[in-house]
């Protein structure tokens, strides 16, 4: 009955993370036939507890029929989606249909942003972040709990060179992948031996944030959506970082020559390149 009333998304918008998916969830809810979950992230496919509680669950997250215009779409952001390996397999089990959105920023930038982002959190505390810690999988919790009880937080070249160290050991989801998680041809791979190729958008962050409505008009289309007077909406981007430290020169150098057969290889898997050096 609760899975009757309540819809399910039409599109998932699935990362990756610090690529601009609070944006990107912002900007499409202003389409007079896009409307938002009732959360931007519900991580109902990558979290076990939230997987456990059923469909019927994840589809209460979401507008009922009845308050939705007819033709409209719904939709949740979460930019775990594409990291956590048993996604991809969730997701198609639960409709191979749906279309799937995927931000992708300069890995290397991404890494440092993330690093900002969990620096941020450590300085926050365990009072501030113990409710929403509370709230993840007890394997995922252990990292967050991990890293408060630090007392001074690693510059990002120690944490860089050390999880380029530890690689191959540490599975996903044990640290914040500040590295794993610029590995996008691997994740997108698991994504592309289950779904078409024509049901995955992809695109840079980087040209996002250049040219918005043109972007904005490309996932419109990719949706099967009319056009939308993107003017008329305050395209501001959200959670811009605002750091007091530089990228250490020969940490993104490092970084840099890691990453680039990982590029080339996404630059192949999605035909297509995202004008990264």
């Amino acid at each position: 009955v609760r899975i009757g009333l309540h819809t399910g998304p039409s599109f998932l918008i699935i990362g990756a993370q610090k690529c601009g998916t609070t944006s990107l969830h912002e900007y499409l809810r202003h389409h007079p036939v896009i409307i938002p979950g009732l959360g931007k992230e519900v991580n109902y496919f990558a979290q076990d507890r939230l997987y456990a509680r059923g469909a019927h669950w994840y589809h209460e997250q979401f507008p009922t029929r009845m308050s939705m215009p007819a033709g409209s779409l719904t939709f949740e952001a979460t930019p775990e989606y594409v990291y956590f390996p048993e996604c991809a397999a969730r997701i198609h089990a639960y409709n191979p249909a749906l279309r799937l959105i995927v931000l992708l920023r300069e890995p290397v930038e991404r890494a440092y942003s993330a690093w900002n982002m969990v620096r941020g959190w450590h300085a926050q505390g365990a009072s501030i972040l113990g409710p929403l810690i509370s709230k993840f999988d007890p394997d995922k919790q252990e990292k967050h709990h991990r890293m408060l009880a630090l007392p001074d937080f690693p510059d990002f070249d120690s944490v860089i060179r050390e999880e380029l160290d530890l690689l191959e050991e540490t599975p996903i989801g044990a640290d914040f992948g500040y590295v794993k998680r610029g590995l996008y041809a691997a994740q997108l791979r698991r994504y592309l031996e289950l779904f078409p190729r024509s049901q995955l958008l992809v695109m840079p962050s980087e040209r996002f944030l250049s040219d918005r409505t043109a972007v904005l008009d490309e996932v419109t289309d990719f949706l099967g959506l009319p056009p939308h007077a993107w003017e008329t909406v305050e395209l501001h981007q959200q959670h811009q970082g605002r750091y007091d430290q530089e990228l250490p020169a020969s940490t993104q150098e490092l970084l840099g020559e890691f990453y680039r057969p990982h590029n080339e290889e996404l630059q192949e898997l999605v035909g297509s390149g995202m004008g990264w050096r």
